[in-house]
């Protein structure tokens, strides 16, 4: 699962490399648990890391993030310069539908069984 949480992500980032997105890309990942818990954070956060080193770009984490806070925390680091949100989990699909139409040149990866509809130009979806 990593493993292909790892590919859809590096080539994410390269397709978003080469189409000249933006000069310097910056990720910032919320987590709904502990980055420490041994499963699925665990494994996004080990995700987030290698596409960091992978590509040296600055990324940055926000964990236990509740539902109610997600839009508010996704701002925050969009107003901080942050061009790339991943929400990892499915719980934050409506927080990034609400806020991606705001931000049209952020790019979003949200985790879901079937992309947004009606679908969002700048929302990327990881089928979970």
């Amino acid at each position: 699962m990593v493993k292909s949480k790892l590919l859809l992500l590096t080539l994410l980032v390269t397709l978003l490399l080469s189409l000249g997105f933006a000069e310097v890309l910056r990720m910032a990942v919320i987590f709904p648990g502990s980055i420490q818990d041994g499963d699925y954070n665990s494994l996004g956060y080990v995700a987030m890391q290698e596409v960091s080193k992978h590509f040296g770009m600055d990324v940055t984490f926000s964990q236990r993030v509740a539902v109610p806070d997600a839009q508010r925390v996704m701002t925050e680091y969009i107003l901080s310069g942050y061009n790339i949100i991943w929400a990892h989990g499915g719980q934050y699909v409506g927080a990034v539908k609400e806020v991606a139409p705001k931000y049209p040149d952020v790019t979003f990866i949200i985790e879901d069984e079937a992309p947004p509809d009606p679908p969002l130009d700048n929302v990327i979806t990881i089928r979970s």
